[in-house]
C-alpha cells in the first residue's frame, strides 16, 4: 500500500472501496472532472450577467441623457433672456438719448457663447400721437434642428419732446 501527502492528511492510495468502483464503472473517464475544471462561471452564466447589467445601465443611463438634455435647454434658455434684457436696456437708452426718435423694427445677430441668437423687435403705436409704443422683442435659436423662440411685450411711452419726461 502507498500513500501520499494532500493536504496535512494521509490517504492511502491504490485502496478502492466498493462503492468508488461502482462509480467508476459507470462514469467514463473523460466525463469525471476533478475540482479545478469545475472552478469559474459557464458562458450562459457570464452572458446572463451581460444582460442584467446592460439592461441596468441603459434604465440608469437614458434618464441622466434626458436631465442633461433639460440643463443645456435650460442653459441656452438662460443665455438667450440674458441678451434679451441687454438689448431692451440698449433699446430704453437708446431712445431716451435720441429724444423719441423710434426704428418701427430691428433685427440683428447675437452671439451666445457658443451659438448665434437671431433678435427682432418691433415697435407699434398705439396711440394716434404716436408716443405710446406696444414693443415686442423675440430672439429665437436653432436647438436639435428646430427653431426655439422667446418673446417679451411690454409697453413703452416715448415722448416726441424729451423735456416731457
Amino acid at each position: 500500500m502507498t500513500t501520499s501527502l494532500i493536504g496535512n492528511d494521509m490517504k492511502p492510495q491504490g485502496l478502492r472501496t466498493t462503492a468508488s468502483l461502482a462509480v467508476a464503472r459507470i462514469v467514463p473517464p473523460r466525463m469525471r472532472r476533478d475540482r479545478r475544471s469545475r472552478a469559474g462561471f459557464t458562458l450562459i452564466e457570464v452572458l446572463i450577467c451581460v444582460a442584467i447589467l446592460s439592461t441596468a445601465l441603459i434604465m440608469v443611463y437614458r434618464p441622466m441623457l434626458a436631465a442633461l438634455d433639460a440643463w443645456r435647454y435650460a442653459d441656452e434658455r438662460e443665455e438667450a433672456s440674458r441678451l434679451m434684457e441687454r438689448q431692451i436696456f440698449e433699446f430704453r437708452e437708446r431712445t431716451h438719448r435720441l429724444a423719441g426718435v423710434l426704428a418701427p423694427s430691428e433685427t440683428r445677430t447675437l452671439l451666445g457663447r457658443d451659438k448665434p441668437f437671431e433678435y427682432r423687435r418691433v415697435a407699434q403705436p398705439l396711440t394716434a400721437d404716436g408716443e405710446l409704443y406696444r414693443i415686442e422683442c423675440q430672439i429665437a435659436w436653432n436647438r436639435a434642428g428646430k427653431t426655439k423662440r422667446l418673446i417679451r411685450s411690454f409697453d413703452a411711452y416715448i415722448p416726441h419732446n424729451p423735456a416731457q419726461v
